[in-house]
């Protein structure tokens, strides 16, 4: 749940400008600054909660006897 309240606002906010840049068909390196900057601000915290979400469900999965096809 954590990870989906986190990312929700940032596809709100952000990736929405994104895409207004995008449907305006404005510079490209706008839009590559947008995508830059949204990575610098939210890529660690996200990979760290990602990495997190998915022990949790492995260990859970160990636990309870589940086969799970991670993709790895």
């Amino acid at each position: 749940m954590a990870l989906y309240e986190f990312v929700i606002p940032i596809y709100k906010n952000e990736y929405t400008n994104y895409a207004k840049l995008c449907d305006s068909k404005a510079d490209p390196t706008k839009k590559e600054e947008a995508v830059k900057l949204i990575k610098q601000k939210y890529s660690s915290t996200f990979e760290k909660m990602y990495i997190d979400l998915m022990d949790a469900g492995k260990a859970f999965a160990d636990e309870n006897k589940l086969n799970v096809n991670w993709g790895n």
